[in-house]
């Protein structure tokens, strides 16, 4: 997969977890267990969506701290007003939303 179809799926993920009622912080050791990717493609992923201004994030390299989902970023994986169609322009695949409001997207990687 290309940087942005893999920061795709890392926002997708840090999205699903946001909005659950557990949510504090991700930290890369968390989406390394979660992913199984290896740690290099998880940071620049997440880099990437640092940058684009989408998500919120601490630290540098190996102490990345996913803090929250930026309002871009919610935009954009919701994709409702100007961000219509944004996700797959900058990420290169659609996602879709079940009727109960969830996502329906089938990740690259086993879910836990």
């Amino acid at each position: 997969m290309s940087i942005q179809e893999d920061a795709g799926e890392i926002l997708l993920y840090i999205y699903e977890r946001y909005i659950s009622q557990d949510f504090e912080w991700l930290v890369l050791d968390m989406l390394e267990d979660e992913t199984k990717w290896d740690e290099r493609r998880i940071i620049v992923s997440v880099m990437y969506l640092k940058d684009k201004n989408l998500v919120e994030v601490d630290g540098e390299e190996e102490g990345i701290i996913i803090k929250r989902v930026l309002p871009d970023g919610i935009g954009t994986v919701e994709d409702k007003g100007k961000f219509k169609g944004w996700f797959k322009g900058l990420f290169g695949f659609e996602i879709k939303f079940s009727p109960d409001g969830s996502l329906s997207y089938k990740f690259t990687w086993e879910r836990k």
